[in-house]
């Protein structure tokens, strides 16, 4: 079994190939995954609801995310031991920043981690 990739290694591509029009709603998957919402992504991400966009986003941030979701499903393995890495602080910032690039509007209805206010309020 391959060694997983460390947070480091994921990284947010500016020029993601959209075959689709763009809106101003937020991909449902991708922002619980940016705010750490691990189960409720899960629960949203179906056939139906993980739209063209959607998985061009993840396929550019991190294109195992939903894969992984799947093996999991079919293996019988719990989601919890599936999603364990995905809970941590740097891989949610990964999609916060991709998320925040698409939907800028929308970050400031996120919750911010207080590391990243404080750092906000130094460099100012």
């Amino acid at each position: 079994m391959p060694r997983p990739r460390e947070p480091k290694d994921y990284e947010w591509c500016d020029n993601v190939p959209l075959n689709v029009k763009l809106t101003n709603d937020p991909v449902p998957v991708l922002k619980a995954i940016a705010e750490g919402r691990i189960d409720t992504a899960i629960e949203e991400f179906s056939f139906k609801q993980c739209d063209k966009q959607a998985q061009e986003f993840v396929r550019c941030a991190e294109g195992k995310f939903f894969s992984l979701l799947f093996s999991c499903k079919t293996e019988n393995r719990t989601m919890l031991d599936c999603t364990k890495k995905y809970r941590s602080e740097p891989f949610r910032d990964v999609f916060r920043r991709a998320y925040a690039k698409q939907y800028p509007h929308t970050v400031l209805d996120w919750k911010t981690p207080e590391y990243e206010t404080s750092a906000t309020e130094e460099s100012t």
